[in-house]
């Protein structure tokens, strides 16, 4: 029985060590991020965590190298800065996907990182709808 209880408590100790105590092995390697544009309108650009994604025409995409991480994806439009309502997870070694469209909830902003200039976030439809 001590035995047992023995080569229990390295397994447990093995596991932990392996998981990093987080209940699921660290993935290795570069992270990518692939954003699809599917809106009506083109996209002056795109940010996210730190990496620029240059102007994404109406159907196109655009595939980058990004430092992994839980961020927002900020877009400029006709040179207005917006920020999707929700954090995008994109942990190391995935190869993720955004794709964007005229359903894409939005929040003006004043640039990446920057505070909201006001009101709730809308559909991209309603705000070209608005212009």
């Amino acid at each position: 029985m001590r035995n047992f209880l023995g080569i229990v408590l390295i397994i447990l100790f093995v596991t932990l060590l392996a998981t990093g105590c987080g209940g699921t092995a660290p993935t290795i390697g570069p992270a990518t991020l692939t954003v699809y544009n599917n809106s009506s309108s083109s996209l002056d650009a795109a940010y996210f965590n730190g990496t620029d994604f240059t102007s994404i025409a109406v159907g196109a995409s655009q595939k980058q190298s990004i430092t992994s991480g839980a961020c927002f994806l900020y877009v400029v439009i006709a040179s207005l800065w917006y920020k999707c309502n929700a954090a995008l997870t994109v942990n190391a070694g995935d190869n993720a996907t955004f794709t964007f469209d005229n359903n894409t909830q939005l929040l003006a902003v004043t640039g990446p990182g920057a505070s909201l200039t006001g009101g709730q976030a809308q559909p991209l439809k309603d705000i070209l709808g608005s212009r």
